[in-house]
């Protein structure tokens, strides 16, 4: 197996204005550079920009909208301005559960000869707090991805959430499925059919210091009569830790070590992956 060294540099920085109890404007940006010398994949820059407001009418109606803009350069494939928006209302019965209604619609569109397409996503959810230290969210829908040319695709969406948490302890296990958008990265796949499940435990070993296991497993389906994808299916296995420190009140040091397999229909493109992150975080 050949290795074949990349940089990725990401520059990831947010303003958050607070108005009301839970009233809050943010604007996030985010310069994400992709650097490799392989000569299978290809450099890649993307700079996206993400105003989201949530306003709260009264202690139970509430609503939230936001936007992102995606600005996708490309070494060899067509460049890429991509359009989300998604909007979502909540009703809150009482402190411990709330409903919400959500719709999410996503615009690609692609220099020729890539295929432009729209994916439509309405969903509902619930979140409930079981007890001090158990809670829960479910999110159910459906989506549809429409190229401009050839068939659509469709299916569930669903996202699942339960934290359990402990005195030192906090138990996540998740669950997201439907699709997923595989932009600026070795493969840059586009839209995927994707299934996953992760699994993760983490302990304040110290004030300052938590450490963290976690695992998870994707099923991921590439479709080539619809946006452009190929033939191939993927299983992804990931485990890894993770450490963190905080060295100030505003700034945070961590590491995180993961390896990851995948097993692929096509032979040629099973890989092992071992990695290791590590983090400066400053806030202000």
């Amino acid at each position: 197996i050949k290795r074949v060294p990349y940089i990725r540099n990401v520059f990831e920085p947010s303003l958050q204005y607070q108005f009301g109890r839970e009233d809050v404007v943010t604007l996030n940006y985010r310069n994400n550079i992709y650097n490799t010398q392989s000569r299978t994949s290809e450099d890649s820059m993307e700079n996206y920009i993400n105003p989201k407001i949530t306003y709260w009418f009264d202690i139970r109606n509430g609503v939230s909208l936001e936007y992102g803009l995606t600005l996708g350069n490309f070494q060899r494939s067509p460049d890429l301005i991509g359009h989300m928006a998604t909007g979502r209302y909540t009703y809150r019965f009482n402190p411990k559960t709330s409903i919400f209604g959500e719709y999410t619609q996503l615009w690609r569109n692609f220099d020729p000869p890539s295929i432009d397409y729209v994916v439509y996503r309405p969903s509902i959810g619930i979140e409930h707090t079981f007890s001090p230290t158990l809670s829960g969210r479910l999110q159910v829908g459906y989506y549809r991805a429409d190229p401009e040319k050839g068939s659509a695709v469709d299916g569930p969406f669903y996202d699942i959430l339960v934290t359990q948490r402990a005195q030192k302890t906090t138990y996540t296990l998740s669950f997201q499925g439907g699709y997923t958008e595989d932009f600026f990265t070795s493969e840059n796949r586009g839209f995927t059919q994707s299934h996953r499940g992760i699994g993760r435990v983490t302990y304040q070993l110290l004030e300052k210091m938590n450490v963290g296991l976690f695992t998870s497993y994707e099923w991921q389906k590439f479709i080539e009569s619809a946006i452009g994808g190929r033939k191939q299916t993927n299983n992804i296995w990931e485990i890894g830790g993770n450490a963190s420190y905080e060295l100030f009140k505003w700034l945070k040091l961590s590491l995180e070590v993961n390896y990851t397999k995948n097993f692929s229909n096509i032979n040629s493109t099973d890989y092992s992956d071992y990695r290791g992150i590590f983090k400066v975080t400053a806030t202000y």
